[in-house]
């Protein structure tokens, strides 16, 4: 194909693209939905590589020109200002437009002057919109300075408000200064976009507050858009079609080298789970998810292989539901044989299809047969090697999660004054000496979700898994399913912690490993997920 020719094909790709998803887009109408993924926040500076010919977009400029000039782009603020809030009394919120007009003509016909706000979005695939998060907020129009005033004016009025709510009146803004490889100098308003074939954003921040925590460079398919956000900082997103973020999500969740039925469910997991927490997570941020385990590993280039990018084309469009819904679709990589219920990790009702279940085929529904809530059965399974599917030694020839054997497993040692300072501070509390840890409550896996940490100046209690594993090691320990051992002085002073767990992670929904096991042996990915998922159905979203 001649030069000339692949310009224009690339500057037709970019219009549409750009079209399509704006700094911050309207509905989108293309064949597979946009999303934003947040790369970095809060940044002075970013370091922007295209790997070829790429463009320049703004706001304001409609004409775009072709940058052959290869090298590394530094982006910094030139000035800038936060974000300005206001208060305002909101009167009511939902989802359902008509109910919401209707509230509304009954605070004007009593006097009121009220405002109708739209929040959320509506995702489309091609002209079908798939995903409504939209709802709507009633406010009075009046703003005020301070929630103090807001409350005041309410009390004022004799009005039953419902709460006062805090209100973006201006955005974050300012003068982006972008220098190129030869130190030419561009000021750009506000928010710009990179686009070319392949994008390298440097220092990206990976497994902040893990044990894999580290600082890389990546390459992105799709657009680098950068943004000052509400700090007056940058942000650089990552915009591009769902099914190719797939492609940097289930390579970076899932070793390629599983078996194939075992990454159809990976695809099918994180297909459900972005859209599941779209418009939910990172509200006040300009982009739907994050690149981390908060939301989902994302990579972008980095990891992607033919096998992952199969699975994920094999499974276009596929979800899991549950009465019509999208289910939530957590998973973790090694559940220690039982999974958790969502209840117990997140402190909520929970789902039906996320109730925790013993790792075998057909799954054991009888808890009480063996119950880990209890602290002398959670001694014993943690302590033995149970033939469940995430043990792999159980199996012959799974040398492709030969990685994850020693999550299964596990010990971590740790002296008592480096945990008295962990405790003091993470929780604000000093223990003093710290006597004994004693778990309080346990989930349905055996994982402790309240723990007492007790010691000669004080006593701590302290609720939620991964608070927990977060207090007990510099990089959040694998799992909160543990018991606990120490070694101590002549005196019979702690010296030493010792803790023997299971598993790696929250253990709710599937088990990465299982679930690789599972294919190992024949089991499809409608199989796998059913397990998992329990009551859940698979459909075609799209």
């Amino acid at each position: 194909m001649k030069p000339w020719l692949k310009r224009i094909l690339l500057l037709i790709f970019v219009l549409i693209l750009f079209s399509c998803a704006g700094i911050r887009r309207p509905a989108f109408r293309i064949e597979s939905p946009i999303v934003r993924v947040g790369l970095l926040e809060n940044r002075e500076s970013v370091q922007i590589e295209p790997q070829g010919p790429f463009y320049i977009l703004t706001r304001e400029k409609s004409k775009l020109d072709l940058i052959e000039l290869p090298g590394t782009w530094k982006i910094s603020i030139r000035e800038s200002q936060a974000a300005e809030y206001k208060y305002r009394i909101l009167l009511y919120e939902t989802s359902d437009l008509l109910k919401a007009r209707a509230k509304a003509d009954e605070y004007k016909t009593a006097g009121l002057s009220v405002e109708l706000i739209t929040r959320g979005e509506e995702l489309y695939a091609g002209k079908k919109s798939i995903l409504d998060r939209r709802y709507y907020r009633l406010y009075l129009t009046r703003f005020f300075d301070s929630r103090e005033k807001a409350i005041a004016y309410a009390d004022q009025i004799v009005l039953r408000y419902n709460r006062i709510a805090e209100e973006m009146v201006n955005p974050g803004s300012g003068t982006i200064k972008i220098v190129s490889p030869a130190g030419e100098e561009r000021f750009i308003k506000d928010a710009m976009r990179f686009t070319g074939p392949l994008i390298k954003v440097k220092n990206i921040d990976v497994g902040t507050g893990f044990h894999w925590q580290r600082m890389e460079d990546r390459i992105y398919r799709g657009e680098i858009e950068i943004d000052i956000d509400q700090e007056g900082k940058l942000t650089v997103v990552n915009v591009l079609p769902l099914e190719e973020y797939l492609q940097g999500v289930v390579p970076a969740e899932m070793s390629a080298g599983f078996p194939a039925e075992a990454l159809k469910a990976q695809a099918i997991t994180a297909r459900t789970f972005l859209l599941y927490h779209f418009y939910r997570k990172h509200l006040n941020a300009p982009f739907d998810v994050c690149d981390d385990v908060h939301c989902q590993a994302y990579t972008g280039v980095l990891n992607e292989s033919d096998r992952t990018n199969r699975a994920i084309a094999e499974t276009r469009g596929l979800v899991l539901t549950h009465q019509n819904e999208l289910c939530s679709t957590p998973y973790s990589a090694v559940c220690g044989g039982h999974t958790e219920d969502a209840s117990v990790v997140w402190n909520t009702d929970g789902e039906p299809y996320l109730t925790g279940i013993f790792d075998i085929k057909p799954a054991i529904k009888d808890r009480l047969a063996f119950d880990l809530q209890l602290q002398q059965n959670a001694e014993k399974w943690i302590s033995s090697q149970p033939n469940v599917f995430c043990h792999l030694q159980a199996y012959e020839n799974v040398d492709f999660a030969s990685y994850a054997r020693k999550y299964f497993r596990w010990e971590h040692r740790i002296d008592r004054q480096d945990l008295e300072r962990l405790i003091k501070n993470r929780t604000g509390n000093d223990v003093g000496t710290l006597l004994e840890i004693r778990p309080l409550e346990r989930g349905v896996s055996g994982r402790i979700s309240k723990i007492l940490f007790r010691g000669t100046l004080d006593s701590v209690t302290v609720h939620g898994e991964l608070r927990i594993r977060r207090i007990l090691s510099e990089t959040t320990l694998y799992s909160s399913c543990f018991i606990v051992s120490t070694l101590s002085d002549t005196k019979g002073v702690p010296e030493t912690f010792i803790f023997k767990g299971a598993g790696w992670g929250h253990g709710v929904g599937m088990c990465q490993i299982g679930a690789s096991v599972m294919a190992k042996e024949g089991y499809s990915s409608r199989e796998i997920l059913k397990h998992y998922y329990r009551g859940s159905i698979i459909e075609a979203l799209y």
